[in-house]
C-alpha cells in the first residue's frame, strides 16, 4: 500500500473520531507505530479532545501521559482540552493546578482556560458562585476581554447576574476600554445572529420588551435560563464508542515550554494528577 505519512493517518483518525469509533482510533495509532510512523501533537490532541468532549477525564489524561512518555510536547491546546474535561466534573482545584503550572513555566493563558474554570465552578458541588466572580475579575485584570467569557458566565449565573457582574467590573475600566468592549459585544451579537440565521438588531432590541437593557444583553431567549450545576453535564462513557465531537481549536499551536515535571502521573485506572 506504500508508505503513509503522519498527516494521512491523522486524517483517518480524525474521521474515526467524527464517526465515534474508539476501537478504530486505537487500531490506527497502533498501526502507525508498527509501520514506523510516530503520532505527532495533532494526533494526540484529536484523541484527547474526543474524550474531553464527552467528559471522560480519565481517558483524556491517560492519553496526555502517553503523549509525554513518547516525547511529544503538549501545547496550550492539549492542556486546555484537559481542563475542558475536568470542568465537566467540577474539578476546580485540578484546573487551577494546571493553570498555575503553566504560568510558572512562562506560558500566557488564553481565555479557554478561564472558560473551563468558570464552568467548573458552576458544576462543582455545591456551585461556587463567589469563585466565579473572582475568576472573572482576575481575567479582566490580565487583559482578557470580558466578552469572550460572557456565554459561560450566563450559563452559570443566569443572564441578569452575569450582566450585573460584567457591568460592575467594566465600570471600573477607563471610558475608552468600556467603549471598545461594547463595540465588540455589538459585533459579536450580529455575528451570532447570522450564524443562527436570526435577525439580531443589537442596537434596538431589548430583553425586557422596551426597557433599556445592559450593553451585555443579547436577544437570545435561551440565555435567560441559569444553568447552575447542570451547565456542564457529566456524560457517561459508552463501552466501546465515543460521541461525535468537533476537532480542537487550532489557535496557539506552539508547544508549551513546560518542564517534564509538570506532566501528570497515573493513579489507578487511567486517572492522573498533576505533579
Amino acid at each position: 500500500e506504500g508508505e503513509l505519512s503522519v498527516t494521512v493517518y491523522n486524517s483517518v483518525i480524525h474521521a474515526c473520531v467524527q464517526k465515534g469509533d474508539a476501537d478504530r482510533i486505537e487500531y490506527y495509532i497502533d498501526r502507525m507505530r508498527n509501520r514506523g510512523v510516530e503520532p505527532d501533537v495533532k494526533t494526540y490532541n484529536v484523541v484527547i479532545n474526543a474524550y474531553a468532549s464527552m467528559g471522560d477525564s480519565e481517558q483524556a489524561q491517560l492519553w496526555l501521559n502517553r503523549m509525554v512518555e513518547r516525547g511529544v510536547k503538549p501545547t496550550l491546546i492539549t492542556y486546555g482540552t484537559i481542563c475542558k474535561a475536568l470542568a465537566r466534573h467540577g474539578l476546580v482545584d485540578r484546573i487551577e493546578d494546571i493553570m498555575k503550572l503553566l504560568e510558572r513555566s512562562g506560558e500566557e493563558l488564553n481565555e479557554y482556560f478561564y472558560v473551563s474554570l468558570i464552568y467548573a465552578c458552576g458544576a462543582s458541588q455545591p456551585p461556587d458562585y463567589v469563585r466565579v466572580e473572582e475568576v472573572f475579575r482576575e481575567l479582566v485584570t490580565k487583559g482578557i476581554k470580558p466578552l469572550v467569557v460572557k456565554h459561560s458566565l450566563t450559563r452559570v449565573l443566569g443572564t441578569d447576574k452575569a450582566n450585573s457582574l460584567m457591568d460592575s467590573v467594566v465600570s471600573d475600566l477607563s471610558p475608552d476600554r468600556r467603549r471598545e468592549d461594547e463595540q465588540k459585544q455589538q459585533h459579536h451579537v450580529r455575528f451570532v445572529g447570522v450564524v443562527k440565521t436570526r435577525s439580531v438588531d443589537c442596537e434596538s432590541t431589548s430583553t425586557d420588551g422596551g426597557t433599556e437593557s445592559s450593553p451585555w444583553s443579547t436577544a437570545s431567549s435561551s440565555a435567560n435560563q441559569p444553568a447552575g450545576v447542570g451547565a456542564v453535564p457529566c456524560l457517561s462513557r459508552p463501552n466501546s464508542r465515543i460521541a461525535k465531537v468537533r476537532s480542537p481549536v487550532s489557535a496557539h499551536s506552539k508547544s508549551c515550554r513546560v518542564p517534564r515535571e509538570v506532566g501528570l502521573q497515573c493513579h489507578g485506572r487511567g486517572g492522573a494528577t498533576a505533579k
